[in-house]
């Protein structure tokens, strides 16, 4: 299961969920944890005058940091979407939820 953004993918499979900014540039930066890791999850929809967002918490130790820049990212397990990707971020919220059990 995956969103695609302007600047970010998230992407969960085999309960692990990777997060990357600017894939495929030079300051992409990509994180990977286990679902069974997060701690907390934050999800706001999308309207016609703001973007939604999907948001995990994850304590730094169980982070895999991957991608061609190492500088730290403010928000590096958030991505946020428009209002047309809302069904598809509920959707993998779900999938992660199920798989935290």
């Amino acid at each position: 299961m995956e969103i695609t953004c302007v600047m970010a993918l998230i992407r969960f499979e085999d309960g692990w969920i990777t997060v990357s900014r600017n894939p495929a540039t030079p300051q992409e930066a990509t994180v990977r944890f286990r679902a069974a890791d997060v701690t907390a999850s934050r999800y706001r929809s999308g309207g016609s005058w703001r973007n939604g967002h999907l948001q995990f918490s994850v304590p730094k130790a169980l982070v895999t940091r991957e991608g061609r820049s190492e500088r730290v990212l403010r928000d590096e397990h958030r991505v946020d979407f428009g209002k047309d990707r809302n069904a598809d971020a509920a959707q993998l919220l779900a999938a992660v939820e199920q798989a935290r059990g």
